[in-house]
């Protein structure tokens, strides 16, 4: 069972680490050009996230209902949710 948790929750865990350490390069080198650069690069990265966060509820509301589905074997109702 720790093997399951680890297959998924070490891979989240690195894309997630992976994302600071990109974050925080790009603040660094976009220090070397001022702060409205800075200020640009939140706007930026809010707006951003912002959106991500929207298709991210989505995918989640959807999830369970081809779940439910397909484990029921009722791939034509899969279907039509899918279109």
């Amino acid at each position: 069972m720790l093997f399951q948790i680890l297959s998924i929750g070490v891979p989240a865990g690195l894309s997630f680490r992976i994302m600071s350490v990109s974050n925080i390069w790009g603040n660094r080198i976009a220090a070397s050009y001022g702060d409205h650069v800075i200020a640009g690069n939140g706007v930026q990265m809010r707006i951003t996230s912002f959106i991500f966060m929207i298709i991210l509820g989505l995918n989640n509301g959807y999830q369970p209902f081809p779940g439910y589905n397909y484990g029921a074997k009722q791939f034509e109702r899969l279907r039509k949710g899918l279109n």
